[in-house]
């Protein structure tokens, strides 16, 4: 099988069980909201929106679960 990871020829590599993201999360934005989120990774000097929303995102989640855990206590 020419051309395969398997056979160590083109292809990217098969990523380590831990780094496989396999739960897509879906969220649907009207053109002006995408536009908007388009525009915003791009002013970050990202080129790939869904990355750049992904880390934005999971930051956000971090700083949420952050603060719940500071009035907890």
């Amino acid at each position: 099988m020419s051309g395969t990871v398997e056979s160590g020829g083109m292809g990217r590599k098969k990523l380590p069980p831990d780094k496989f993201r396999q739960k897509p999360l879906r969220i649907r934005l009207n053109p002006e909201e995408r536009q908007l989120v388009d525009q915003a990774a791009e002013a970050e000097g990202h080129r790939n929106t869904s990355a750049w929303a992904r880390m934005v995102l999971l930051r956000l989640a971090e700083k949420v679960l952050t603060k719940g855990d500071q009035r907890r206590r």
